[in-house]
């Protein structure tokens, strides 16, 4: 499912297979956020 395709109000992609072993963190939302320089949304 792609991010918008309904209204289920989850704002979140789900992927499928994507192997994250490269990923690091605590699995926290805090290891969501982009450092501020990077973030073109904020």
């Amino acid at each position: 499912m792609v991010m918008g395709q309904a209204n289920e109000g989850i704002p979140i992609v789900i992927i499928k297979g994507y192997h994250h072993d490269h990923l690091r963190g605590e699995g926290t939302s805090k290891d969501l956020l982009r450092p501020r320089e990077l973030d073109v949304f904020r």
